[in-house]
């Protein structure tokens, strides 16, 4: 009995080992995590520019070039053409936009299947990755892990917008340097080639996002996990990273002429610095960032002012992020000799979270979904060992995909897969976007004021009456929405102005056009909108009024100089209409109604000379 019971036993490890050794060794597995992520976003293909592709793609001169534009955009900030500067330096996403645009301009569809296809290479070399490094666990732990990861719903941000390439190409790059640096250090021993490729790609990591200086961490927490050497011998097998990470910064700081640059106080991007509630509020964004792990609905693709608002420590939930903060720590400090899969993974996930904590603690920054790309790694980590540790469950992929055991498994990557798939769609084009957004957070001015403003795009091109009407009032809605949240943009006034204009609510257009002016006295289109609307309701003074207002912000802007002419000469006042009239006439030599009111006001300034000169005029 005994001897049969140990038969069975060595038969089951016979069993184990066997399929390990067909897990590592050849690209089965990778293969299927490939061929799962480019399914899991095939319907991205037909969408359009979105949200911030403007600005990094179809507004950025030098992207626009295609590739003699590359030059340019290695030594230019990214949100140069924004007329901003915050200091960050990512040229190798840009490089790749002007690479599609030198052989497919204009083309979104290409970039999106470029992302896709990025995104499936990082789940293909992530696999190879963690099978490596935990060659000595379940077989199946790395798949189901990287599975549970491309499958994610929180990563949709980063696939399906084209701008947000620099996260993934970071990622993807980090993983490679880390395969790379893993195989230097193979056997304890230091194989210089591998080393160089795994600065190489460290380097391109960094030129894709600053936030891959966590890689200097990330390499000795996988030597320690796939040797025997003390984690203060692979913090100096790593000193390579800081070289390059110095080697980055230098460039960085001749390139564009700055390491980092001190943000301005601005309370819709940096809410926690205008507030001073940095540190609370960051351990606050901490407890946002775990719950989108586990808890991925709703998403969205904005959560600024004031979705999350700023967090003082008389708030409950700022010290159950620092006590779940600190729990993390010490389970993985205290996990680190038993070197457990789910130590790796809650390491991970702390390392990797401390770029977006920084930028709370440091900048009072905003929270982002795309902040959680690489620390859902560790999550998926997590999943994968105590699901493998609770279940039992057996080795081999048919086993994955047929035992009972699996059932649970399979439950989440079905929901995450559906959740993933439905959330793309909302990426098809800013409208569906934004309405979105407006939904999941209605407590964002930004998700409010974007949506309004689109919907003021859409009524204007908009034919049919009706859709037309729904599409203002629509704008109204959520125009009204975000100015209860933060009322001091001048921009959103006019628009909300503008929304109304369409519906024919002149007075309530007349007062969103004076709250513009109150904020921005050189503010020329609500300047010479409410001039006409009060022009058109003969109340000459008021008209006159805002009429000034536009002409000494922009003498040539549009007729403001005409019309200041005619609400002087309808006020009796034909000498002080002559000059602005005269001012029209030289750009305008051909328009009619100017020549005929320049005739009027010399009649009645008995000016013979002038009279017999505008009437000699050939009028076209």
């Amino acid at each position: 009995m005994v001897k049969k019971h140990s038969q069975i036993k060595n038969k089951e490890q016979q069993k184990f080992v066997v399929s390990k050794r067909l897990s590592i060794f050849n690209y089965q597995f990778p293969l299927i995590i490939f061929i799962f992520a480019l399914l899991l976003y095939s319907n991205t293909l037909h969408h359009g520019y979105v949200m911030d592709d403007g600005v990094v793609i179809t507004n950025n001169q030098f992207v626009m070039e295609g590739v003699s534009g590359i030059p340019k955009i290695l030594s230019t900030e990214m949100w140069h053409f924004q007329n901003i500067n915050l200091g960050y330096y990512r040229p190798l996403a840009q490089i790749t936009f002007a690479i599609e645009n030198e052989f497919f301009p204009g083309n979104p569809q290409v970039s999106h299947l470029d992302n896709i296809l990025l995104y499936g290479l990082t789940g293909f070399f992530l696999c190879i990755l963690l099978m490596n490094l935990f060659k000595n666990s379940h077989p199946m732990l790395s798949f189901i892990a990287t599975l549970l990861f491309i499958a994610h719903p929180v990563h949709t941000e980063v696939v399906a917008n084209i701008k947000s390439r620099d996260e993934m190409l970071a990622f993807l790059n980090l993983v490679i340097a880390l395969l790379f640096f893993l195989r230097a250090y193979k056997n304890g021993k230091l194989d210089l080639r591998f080393l160089l490729f795994s600065c190489l790609f460290f380097y391109l990591a960094l030129l894709s996002k600053e936030t891959s200086m966590t890689g200097f961490l990330l390499a000795p927490l996988i030597l320690y996990f796939s040797g025997k050497e003390s984690i203060k011998k692979n913090l100096l097998r790593a000193v390579p990273f800081l070289g390059v990470i110095l080697l980055f910064q230098i460039q960085k700081y001749v390139m564009i002429g700055t390491f980092s640059r001190v943000v301005s106080e601005d309370i819709l991007n940096f809410p926690y610095a205008a507030a001073n509630a940095q540190f609370p509020s960051a351990f606050l964004i901490f407890l946002w960032c775990i719950k989108l792990i586990l808890l991925p609905h709703p998403l969205s693709y904005d959560y600024a002012y004031n979705q999350i608002p700023a967090a003082q420590f008389s708030s409950p939930a700022v010290w159950f992020g620092i006590m779940l903060f600190i729990a993390f720590l010490v389970f993985s400090f205290i996990g680190l000799k038993k070197k457990s899969p789910a130590v790796f993974g809650v390491s991970f996930l702390c390392i990797t979270l401390i770029p977006a904590l920084a930028f709370v603690f440091l900048r009072g920054g905003i929270f982002a979904e795309r902040i959680l790309y690489a620390p859902a790694l560790g999550f998926s980590m997590v999943l994968a060992f105590l699901f493998l540790k609770i279940t039992k469950a057996e080795a081999g992929f048919k086993s994955l995909v047929l035992s009972p055991k699996s059932i649970p498994l399979h439950i989440i990557l079905v929901l995450f897969s559906i959740k993933t798939y439905s959330r793309n769609k909302d990426w098809k084009d800013n409208l569906t976007l934004f309405a979105k957004g407006a939904e999941t957070c209605p407590d964002s001015y930004h998700t409010n004021v974007t949506y309004a403003w689109e919907s003021v795009l859409a009524g204007e091109a908009e034919q049919n009456p009706e859709k037309k009407k729904e599409y203002m009032t629509n704008a109204i809605t959520y125009y009204q929405k975000g100015l209860a949240i933060y009322d001091k943009v001048a921009a959103d006034w006019y628009n909300l102005g503008v929304s109304y204009s369409h519906l024919g609510k002149i007075d309530e257009t007349v007062k969103a056009y004076e709250h513009t002016i109150a904020l921005n006295p050189k503010h020329l289109n609500s300047c010479y909108n409410l001039a006409s609307i009060y022009l058109g309701k003969k109340d000459s003074p008021n008209s006159l009024k805002y009429f000034l207002m536009a002409y000494q912000s922009d003498s040539a802007f549009m007729d403001v100089s005409f019309k200041i002419g005619l609400n002087y000469q309808i006020m009796g006042n034909p000498k002080s209409a002559i000059p602005y009239y005269e001012s029209y006439f030289r750009k305008n030599p051909n328009d009619r109604n100017v020549i005929t009111n320049l005739l009027i006001a010399y009649k009645a300034l008995n000016n013979t000379e002038k009279i017999n000169y505008f009437m000699s005029l050939p009028v076209k």
